[in-house]
């Protein structure tokens, strides 16, 4: 099996468990069971990972015709009192967002939706949880905004409603909640329309040690609104699944930009930061990594493109 890329750019899989099974659920009632529901869930299904089978982070494609559901849904975890924002891709990506506890990317490995039924699953390898629903009047509609289900994790079954946000004005900034926008605001700095024209996928090969080889890295840029874009990165040899990124600056005047990725596990904190500089067309970030315990400044060239150049199938076959 080839080993992981990089060390350092991303948490390993067994920290970021550690970390992030902490999220959306208090500390003392915690416990590790992911596999055991990657077991469950995945059962049938095609899916993709990476890494030892006990440490697996586990992926596989959506099942279902999510475009009624697309868009941002909240909700609150009432017994904790944690507010919770979904956001939820046509294509049936989710994305979780634990707005009380520092609203860090968390993504789903697996999304499930019968329209017939109503019944709605996704299922969040990172933090070993499960969110089973059924919309509220038990069919698809774009008129439905509830959905009336059960957050689980570590052996916990919490109430949990969602609900559809529904923009208050047809203004661009106005169809993401201000929630999520705060989030993006606070992580990620620079012109609005500097940063819309780089969104896309920035790829290139980096090594974490002086001796290794460099492994694939591609920064994701995804627009959201016309002045609001989420960056994301991809790590296809660690996981299937996207890394959040702490903060993006970008100055527009003279192209610098600084990307840090911060991750706190409770082994201790894995930290890099990249400094580069954008070429004159805009299509080119030329930079030095930096990590928090050795030397090593690799450096590390990232191409823009509109599309993934990449068949990420592929990649995940040659390290399985």
């Amino acid at each position: 099996m080839k080993q992981p890329i990089s060390r350092f750019w991303s948490v390993s899989l067994v920290a970021l468990i550690l970390f992030s099974v902490s999220v959306l659920v208090p500390d003392h009632i915690l416990g590790n069971r992911v596999t055991k529901q990657a077991a469950r869930f995945a059962y049938g299904r095609r899916v993709v990972s990476s890494g030892d089978v006990g440490k697996a982070v586990i992926a596989a494609a959506p099942e279902g015709d999510f475009t009624l559901l697309a868009g941002f849904w909240m909700g609150t975890i009432d017994r904790y009192d944690l507010r919770v924002l979904y956001r939820i891709t046509p294509q049936g990506i989710v994305y979780n967002y634990s707005l009380d506890q520092g609203g860090a990317l968390i993504p789903a490995g697996m999304t499930t939706f019968d329209d017939k039924s109503g019944k709605v699953a996704f299922w969040f390898p990172t933090i070993g949880g499960t969110y089973k629903a059924i919309l509220d009047d038990d069919k698809a509609s774009s008129n439905n905004n509830k959905m009336r289900g059960k957050w689980m994790q570590a052996g916990q079954r919490l109430d949990l409603d969602m609900y559809r946000y529904q923009p208050p004005t047809k203004e661009s900034d106005d169809v993401v909640p201000r929630e999520f926008r705060f989030l993006l605001q606070k992580s990620v700095s620079g012109d609005p329309k500097k940063l819309v024209q780089m969104a896309g996928f920035w790829s290139g090969y980096a090594a974490d040690h002086k001796d290794e080889s460099a492994g694939l890295v591609i920064l994701r840029l995804e627009k959201i609104t016309d002045s609001l874009v989420e960056p994301k990165l991809l790590l296809p040899e660690d996981s299937p699944l996207p890394y959040p990124i702490h903060s993006l600056q970008v100055d527009s005047i003279d192209g610098k930009i600084k990307i840090v990725v911060d991750g706190n596990g409770e082994n201790g904190d894995v930290n890099a930061v990249l400094e580069g500089q954008l070429s004159g067309d805009g299509k080119k970030l030329t930079g030095t990594l930096y990590y928090d315990d050795q030397d090593y400044t690799p450096p590390l060239e990232l191409v823009w493109s509109e599309h993934l150049p990449f068949d990420l199938e592929k990649v995940w076959k040659g390290i399985e």
